[in-house]
């Protein structure tokens, strides 16, 4: 059920994984929880017949909920199947499940684990003044509806909030639409024009231009490499998408409803992807997201990732 209900969200379900005692890696998984979640794209991790796993895998999967705060994280949600396991039998077969237990049992769950992802116009916007008054976060009636025009996922919108807080402890005066234009709206399109026409050089056969492009962003600001990263990550995944509802035979009309794009934003990805093969795709995809794990864990270095990923999908869409 949960499942489908992702798979429904979500078309290409490149957040969606499931794992079984025979297909189990620790890997994978650890790739799973730890590679970069694409705005607003929520993970979902189906972990079958847990009672036939390996102590070993268990041992591997503890860990990676501690470590990552799976209970309580806003987009990675876990969910365990288990057959012919009395409740007994299930908290004895290993401590994970002793403390999943107690944290079913405890009334002290953060309040984060307890807010749903998906939620209606209205009560996106009691979230947002909530939100808003808990940070200190002056916004006038239009910003606010601006904010939420630009994003209908609560963790976005969440980030958005920061990013403005901060704005606003910076010059110690309310945000005003301007600011809000410079800091949310047109970095968005400036950021998304710039990798529509990174790629679109290195699809060309010009790496050295897209290069050129992504410098320029850094001489803006030093901190962009990981903006560029992540704006990488969501230029594919959607694209991914629409490529995914394409080659399914829907309609622009259709795309646009299933994907929770803008109309303009789905017209330019199908544009871009007609030209390109869906291999070619996922490939450029994978490349992205084992880079980002080399990133995270310090085996690479942000700039050196991003030149290696440029010379990497030139070879890559060449074929």
């Amino acid at each position: 059920e949960y499942a489908e209900k992702y798979k429904n969200k979500y078309p290409a379900s490149l957040g969606f994984y499931a794992f079984s005692a025979e297909n189990f890696l620790p890997d994978e998984m650890e790739s799973a929880v730890e590679t970069l979640s694409m705005f607003g794209e929520n993970k979902l991790i189906i972990l079958q017949n847990i009672q036939d796993f390996s102590i070993e895998n268990l041992d591997k999967i503890a860990s990676l909920v501690k470590e990552n705060d799976l209970i309580n994280h806003k987009n990675i949600f876990l969910i365990f199947t288990a057959e012919n396991l009395t409740g007994e039998d299930f908290s004895k077969k290993h401590d994970l499940f002793k403390t999943l237990e107690v944290l079913s049992q405890s009334s002290n769950l953060s309040q984060s684990s307890k807010q749903p992802t998906d939620l209606s116009p209205a009560k996106l916007r009691v979230f947002v003044e909530n939100e808003s008054n808990k940070i200190g976060l002056k916004l006038s009636p239009k910003i606010t509806s601006s904010l939420l025009q630009s994003s209908s996922d609560i963790s976005t919108i969440a980030n958005n909030l920061q990013t403005l807080s901060d704005f606003q402890a910076q010059v110690n005066r309310p945000i005003d639409k301007n600011d809000f234009a410079d800091l949310i709206e047109n970095r968005i399109i400036l950021d998304e024009n710039a990798i529509f026409r990174s790629i679109d050089a290195i699809a060309s056969g010009n790496a050295g231009q897209a290069l050129d492009i992504f410098y320029a962003l850094l001489q803006k600001d030093s901190e962009a490499i990981f903006n560029i990263w992540g704006m990488l990550g969501y230029f594919l995944r959607n694209l991914i998408i629409v490529r995914s509802l394409l080659d399914e035979g829907n309609e622009k009309e259709e795309i646009i409803k299933k994907s929770g794009l803008k109309p303009f934003v789905v017209q330019k990805y199908m544009e871009f992807s007609k030209n390109l093969k869906m291999d070619q795709i996922l490939k450029s995809h994978t490349l992205l997201t084992d880079l980002d794990i080399k990133i995270k864990t310090g085996q690479i270095d942000g700039m050196v990732a991003l030149e290696l990923f440029v010379s990497k999908v030139s070879s890559i869409l060449k074929k």
